[in-house]
């Protein structure tokens, strides 16, 4: 299955899927996303996954981690695997793929989602993103 058939499959299980993305933490790119939403353009798709990489590999949390390296006696690892957000109308369910820690599943849906069906949805779409990538 391709990525692309992957995210629909996701957007179409939950139904109130307003996009889905795939994003290289490494260089900030999405490496694919689909979407229903009109104004979604690339800038747009840009813009979203590079916040989404500041979350996971951003300055600050980089600082942490290494502290926390530092302190263990442990190589720096990137601890964070999951992150659930709540904006004023959305839901943002983003996890790091386990075999593929440089890159992160993003799904954004609006809030008639059960945040449980959410997470749900997204450790499956891991679990077969993993198999493709």
């Amino acid at each position: 299955m391709s990525l692309q058939n992957t995210l629909k499959e996701v957007s179409e299980t939950i139904g109130e899927t307003l996009a889905c993305s795939i994003v290289d933490l490494s260089t900030g790119m999405a490496l694919e996303t689909y979407h229903t939403i009109p104004y979604f353009t690339q800038a747009y798709i840009d813009a979203v996954s590079a916040a989404a990489v500041d979350l996971f590999r951003g300055k600050n949390l980089y600082i942490v981690e290494e502290m926390l390296a530092l302190k263990r006696g442990e190589p720096l690892c990137f601890h964070l695997k999951d992150i659930q957000i709540t904006s004023t109308s959305t839901y943002h369910f983003i996890s790091v793929i386990k075999d593929h820690p440089n890159t992160i599943f993003v799904l954004v849906t609006n809030k008639k989602v059960n945040i449980g069906l959410g997470w749900a949805c997204t450790k499956q779409a891991c679990q077969e993103l993993n198999k493709i990538l």
